[in-house]
């Protein structure tokens, strides 16, 4: 079985108009505060369009969601495609978890580096 997150990406007042390369939205297991975070699914989106203060909707298929395990989202808008963190990209800078029993519907909000 599977499970599919769905939400926005909600992009702040100072994000610049244009298209970014690409969106990515990973959905990450969170369970262990001393290991690195696991991908469990994500969703790349290209040639996005980006206004100041408007939201992107994204849509993630996952494995069935383990009940007893912690997740989170990883969000990363990506201007000029280089696939690395650099000034003028837009990411998640608060945890966003996704409840197993509720993932529809989220918002991830984003920060301009």
């Amino acid at each position: 079985m599977t499970d599919t997150i769905t939400g926005f990406v909600s992009l702040p007042s100072d994000t610049p108009a244009g298209t970014a390369a690409s969106l990515l939205v990973e959905v990450r297991d969170v369970s262990l505060a001393d290991a690195p975070s696991t991908v469990v699914g994500a969703q790349v989106q290209t040639d996005v369009r980006l206004s100041p203060g408007g939201r992107v909707p994204f849509r993630v298929n996952v494995p069935q969601l383990d009940s007893s395990a912690t997740y989170g989202l990883r969000v990363h808008v990506d201007r000029s495609g280089s696939g690395t963190l650099e000034s003028g990209d837009l990411i998640n800078t608060q945890a966003i978890p996704v409840r197993t029993e509720s993932a529809k519907g989220l918002e991830a909000p984003v920060r301009l580096v």
